[in-house]
């Protein structure tokens, strides 16, 4: 079993593998290159310390005696770590491809996706057309059209359009080559994020990326 020291030079040297695939790196760049481009002075010198106490246990036998590895230490390298594997994976990594997401087609029949939808409770349907993006359906639009009743004929194309048009404030677009940071950033002020191929409302829906739910 891994020791704190064992578990912190892992988690370090993970951190310095990813580090020359950043844009602007060298083949040679290290923790001291995150060091160096980093803004926040805190995390600076959070990133100098943990590169000090990563050569002392590296070349000095008694770093057992010498250095203490708190858990607070061991969270902010998993910080760091994701911090720069988010700025090199995509949102194709990361994205549930369409015939796995809840996107339906326009001309399916809606009484037939209600119950899926509840049961595995999905915050949205995409309904697209030819795999093009029309709009949202969320949980109290389809309570909504419940209670209007809704015949087994009905398809997506019989609803009203105010229905899609009330959500479409809630979704962005990008594509499937874009950061997972930018995804990120976009979740902060939407609910999903839908992949296309142009990253426009106007392209073929790749996958899906939503908002985890609290």
């Amino acid at each position: 079993m891994e020791d704190r020291y064992q578990i912190y030079m892992r988690k370090y040297n993970d951190i310095e593998n990813l580090i020359p695939k950043l844009k602007g790196a060298s083949p040679d760049s290290n923790m001291k290159y995150l060091e160096d481009i980093s803004e926040n002075t805190k995390e600076k010198n959070k990133l100098y310390l943990s590169r000090i106490m990563r050569n002392y246990i590296q070349h000095n036998a008694d770093y057992k005696e010498f250095i203490e590895i708190s858990e607070m230490q061991l969270r902010f390298l998993d910080e760091i770590y994701l911090k720069v594997l988010g700025k090199l994976d995509t949102t194709k990594s990361i994205m549930i491809p369409t015939k796995k997401a809840f996107v339906k087609d326009i001309k399916e029949k809606i009484s037939e996706n209600i119950e899926p939808f509840i049961k595995k409770e999905k915050n949205f349907i995409v309904v697209s057309n030819d795999n093009k993006f029309i709009g949202l359906l969320s949980p109290l639009d389809i309570l909504e059209l419940i209670n209007a009743g809704i015949k087994k004929t009905d398809k997506f194309e019989s609803i009203d359009k105010k229905y899609f048009n009330r959500n479409k404030q809630k979704v962005s677009f990008l594509k499937e080559t874009d950061l997972i940071e930018v995804a990120t950033n976009e979740l902060k002020e939407k609910e999903i994020i839908i992949i296309t191929d142009n990253g426009k409302s106007t392209g073929i829906i790749l996958g899906v990326i939503k908002k985890e739910r609290s």
